[in-house]
């Protein structure tokens, strides 16, 4: 692989890195994973790391139990490295809500983050959108973390209400399967909205930083992946052991380098 179709197009031992978790550092040797090749991949190395299997995520956003299939194993919590650099930007002054169901596994990562920020958390893990919107009220979060159309279905809810301007700071994500996203449609008036692209539910592999606002298909992407861009498509492979031991997972997007923002690259993303 060349490495003008890579990113990062240099990693510190990256062969080395390469061979222990996936045997060799010659990717193109291996086949592309898939959600069921990846299961497999993780619970190879969880054994080999001798580390448990925690808990089993959906591979993509449903909501009910009852259409879950092809789960994803996990056996560490996701790092949500792109929260904790939104916090560090917004230094929110209120508390924090996650508007998510339990069934993304997203309160423990939520929780750490705000923890190591000192913030306070004023609910997570729900879809009452009326008991969600009932908190908004009381509690008054100014930092809201939700998926798309959760902050559609809440900012409909608050308006209904005429609760208005409490909300400062939304992060919206969604799926690889969702996109393009209607940023209109995910908008709080008077809020900056950030959005964020996830694999699976908690593992974000591109997000928005604020230079980016405003945009619907323009990413930085998540340096803990290597990224392989050629004619046959789009690739990531987990290179940081935080991440999960994707190889060469093809993802249903094209990406487009654009400017260097902030000592960051960004991308335009588009859908295949």
């Amino acid at each position: 692989m060349h490495a003008e179709s890579l990113y990062p197009a240099t990693l510190p031992d990256l062969e080395r890195v390469l061979d222990d978790r996936y045997g060799t550092h010659d990717l193109t040797a291996l086949e592309l994973d898939t959600p069921d090749t990846c299961s497999q991949r993780i619970v190879a190395e969880a054994q080999r790391l001798k580390r448990t299997i925690i808990n089993r995520i959906p591979s993509r956003f449903i909501r009910n139990d009852d259409d879950l299939s092809d789960p994803i194993p996990q056996y560490q919590f996701p790092q949500w490295r792109s929260l904790d650099e939104q916090y560090r930007f917004y230094k929110p002054h209120g508390g924090v809500m996650l508007f998510a169901p339990g069934l993304w596994q997203f309160v423990y990562p939520f929780h750490l983050q705000a923890r190591r920020h000192g913030l306070f958390v004023t609910r997570e893990s729900f879809t009452n959108t009326p008991l969600a919107a009932e908190i908004v009220r009381q509690a008054q979060p100014t930092f809201l973390v939700a998926h798309i159309a959760d902050v559609a279905a809440l900012q409909n809810e608050l308006q209904r209400r005429g609760v208005t301007d409490i909300i400062k700071t939304v992060v919206a994500f969604a799926g690889v399967d969702e996109l393009p996203i209607d940023l209109a449609s995910c908008t709080v008036p008077n809020a900056n909205t950030t959005l964020e692209i996830h694999l699976f539910p908690g593992h974000v592999i591109a997000y928005q930083s604020f230079p980016l606002l405003g945009s619907t298909d323009t990413f930085h992407l998540d340096r803990r992946y290597l990224w392989e861009f050629n004619e046959d498509g789009t690739f990531i492979t987990g290179v940081d052991e935080s991440v999960l031991p994707l190889c060469r997972y093809r993802l249903p997007f094209s990406c487009a380098p654009t400017e260097t923002i902030s000592q960051q690259k960004a991308y335009t993303i588009t859908p295949c």
